[in-house]
């Protein structure tokens, strides 16, 4: 009896492996994901999640726009506003009245924010900006919010 399977001798299976397969050196090639998608977990409801993203994004020293109706936010961040030392820094300049931060900024991050009800998902998308390190911060803020306990 045949068989529908095809067998390659140990030593060539070997050989195509190593060469079909560029593991260390393909996330340095593929580009940089734009789109952060994160699960929420069963016992946070979408409207929390909502409130949440709002709440965290409203207080901090950056433009943010939510829209209640779409469930989407877009932000536009000059450095990374959401770090300790910066906010620290925004919290002391303005006891002493120095300067408002939000006036005459470069852009460095351009995002957007979207709360998916029936996926029951926060999806980060990065609209623009070349910063991927600032990038992986925000989805890393956003994502603490919503790990799974």
């Amino acid at each position: 009896m045949l068989s529908n399977t095809f067998e390659l001798p140990v030593e060539y299976a070997n050989r195509i492996q190593s060469h079909a397969r560029i593991e260390k050196m393909a996330n340095e090639f593929l580009p940089f994901p734009t789109s952060y998608p994160i699960a929420l977990p069963p016992s946070v409801e979408p409207q929390t999640a909502k409130d949440a993203i709002n709440t965290q994004l409203s207080s901090l020293d950056l433009t943010w726009t939510w829209d209640a109706v779409t469930s989407t936010g877009i932000g536009e961040a000059s450095q990374n506003v959401w770090s300790r030392s910066y906010r620290r820094a925004y919290e002391r300049n303005q006891r002493e009245g120095l300067v408002d931060m939000k006036q005459d900024r470069k852009i460095e991050l351009a995002f957007r924010i979207r709360v998916v009800d029936l996926a029951r998902e926060v999806v980060v998308e990065w609209l623009r900006g070349t910063d991927q390190v600032l990038w992986e911060s925000l989805c890393g803020l956003i994502h603490r919010h919503f790990k799974k306990t």
